[in-house]
């Protein structure tokens, strides 16, 4: 019953997650000045990690229970990856400007991708499941517990 509660719990928090990104890309879609469109992308960045963690709701359970711990190894990576789809659109155009990917052959392949506001919000719900992949099964007495242990599927 808890586990049916939980899932209800996050569909919720994910559909209210997709309307406050609809929102700020509504925002954003108006032209507003700079600081609000800064302010509002980096708002997209946080639903969409947000929903990334959602996506992995069976590790949200698993925190909440504090059954996990954290890869610090796996998390090194996960860092760099989320300040790359924190940094906003428009930074990146303003850092290397809107270019054709055939002026300079790397730079032009790396850096005018990361120019668009859709590649950021993907980069970002990317992240956020990353971030939750970093936290493994705790070990106790050197076995592993299975899935069955952590989430009752059959309840689900």
């Amino acid at each position: 019953m808890k586990s049916r509660l939980a899932l209800v719990l996050l569909l919720i928090g994910a559909v209210i997650v997709l309307n406050l990104m609809s929102s700020s890309a509504w925002v954003i879609s108006q032209e507003p000045s700079e600081s609000l469109l800064i302010f509002h992308s980096l708002l997209l960045s946080l639903w969409g990690v947000v929903l990334g963690a959602i996506l992995e709701w069976r590790t949200i359970l698993n925190v909440i229970r504090a059954d996990v711990k954290l890869n610090y190894i796996k998390f090194i990576p996960v860092v760099v990856f989320l300040v790359i789809s924190f940094i906003p659109h428009v930074t990146w155009q303003g850092w290397f400007g809107v270019k054709d990917p055939m002026d300079n052959i790397f730079l032009g392949w790396v850096f005018t991708p990361l120019q668009q506001l859709e590649l950021n919000i993907v980069l970002s719900v990317i992240a956020g499941v990353l971030v939750m992949r970093c936290f493994e099964e705790k070990l106790v007495q050197g076995q592993d517990y299975t899935e069955e242990e952590y989430i009752d599927d059959e309840a689900i």
